[in-house]
């Protein structure tokens, strides 16, 4: 099984279209094959950082 994280930091302008094109992201892949989960987060904090999870 591979798990794959990846932290992307964006402007602080542009972290909410950012969170948006990674749920994009995150809502194609789960239709691809051998995919069991992706998710994306943004920490309340770091409100440009967002991270993209999948297994």
């Amino acid at each position: 099984m591979l798990i794959q994280s990846i932290h992307y930091t964006f402007a602080l302008e542009d972290a909410d279209k950012a969170e948006a094109i990674l749920r994009e992201l995150r809502d194609a892949s789960r239709k691809e094959e051998g995919v069991i989960t992706v998710d994306v987060s943004k920490p309340r904090k770091a409100g440009r950082v967002c991270s993209l999870g999948s297994v």
